[in-house]
């Protein structure tokens, strides 16, 4: 089980604060990586298309993993302050969101599964409307939720 993260100079179970920092980076790109793998394979399946046609979208979906520790380190900074909180924690959500939005596209497009007229259209329409309200339930969840731990 991976632990949380000491304050910064601290040794935490005998682990420095640079090794729990690699095992947390490490955990959430395996896990995201094995986790898009196993969509696509699903999706594969259910559309039934080859593996080969498979690689774009599922090298896609695993980049999206690469700025998750940064974000997330950035967004923990603010854990002090209930409304930077609140606002990163939105932009974490809006970020991560937009990344596998475009990766989706992407391959959408590339497995010709649609056009880019319809995805330039409602469907992107659709999916910036979802991300902006999804953005906007993280700020107005983690604002009162955060702020009352802090009292």
């Amino acid at each position: 089980m991976i632990e949380a993260m000491p304050p910064d100079g601290e040794r935490h179970g005998g682990h420095s604060h640079r090794g729990l920092f690699a095992q947390w980076v490490v955990a959430i790109i395996v896990g995201h990586t094995v986790g898009a793998a196993l969509a696509v394979m699903l999706f594969g399946l259910a559309m039934n298309l080859t593996l080969h046609a498979l690689l774009v979208p599922f090298e896609l979906l695993a980049c999206c993993s690469l700025p998750l520790p940064a974000l997330g380190l950035w967004v923990r900074a603010a854990r002090e302050k209930p409304d930077s909180y609140a606002v990163r924690s939105a932009l974490f959500c809006l970020a991560y969101g937009t990344l596998v939005a475009i990766a989706l596209a992407i391959s959408s497009l590339r497995l010709g599964l649609a056009r880019r007229a319809g995805i330039s259209g409602s469907a992107g329409a659709f999916a910036v409307g979802g991300l902006l309200l999804a953005s906007g339930i993280v700020y107005f969840g983690a604002r009162p939720r955060y702020s009352k731990r802090q009292r």
